[in-house]
């Protein structure tokens, strides 16, 4: 829900990880910036990332739309989730939005992963434990 008063569009963002990466701007300068704004600077700012993390989760939601899961045939994008295949996993999908990741670092986390409904996804990791503790996988 957008906070009353605010319009939410859809907008071009260009690739800003680099201004946008904690390591780039000191908890010194945040602060000084902070202090030193005007409030409709801050209110440009907050509605920049609020529309920039609309933007990239549209973006997530449609390319699972368009993966659909990996094991059924549900292509809703609130069913569906990302499933690390790999153990070389450096973040949870679902925060990379409100890290200030670009598109194109999120992508490269997102290729490896399969895209997988939540029923799939609570299944397969059952199965993964029962074959971890060498339990026969439950069946119904």
């Amino acid at each position: 829900m957008l906070a009353a008063g605010l319009r939410f569009e859809y907008v071009t963002i260009p690739n800003l990880t680099e201004d946008l990466t904690m390591g780039n701007m000191s908890p010194t300068y945040q602060k000084t910036w902070y202090a030193n704004s005007s409030a409709e600077s801050k209110a440009k700012k907050s509605a920049y990332r609020l529309c920039r993390k609309h933007n990239l989760r549209d973006t997530l939601n449609k390319y699972k739309t368009g993966k659909g899961c990996c094991r059924c045939s549900e292509r809703d994008p609130v069913c569906l989730d990302f499933h690390h295949t790999s153990r070389n996993k450096e973040v949870n999908i679902s925060e990379v939005t409100t890290r200030g990741w670009g598109l194109g670092r999120i992508m490269s986390e997102v290729q490896k992963c399969v895209v997988i409904c939540s029923n799939c996804h609570r299944k397969l990791h059952r199965d993964e434990l029962e074959a971890k503790v060498g339990l026969e996988p439950t069946t119904f």
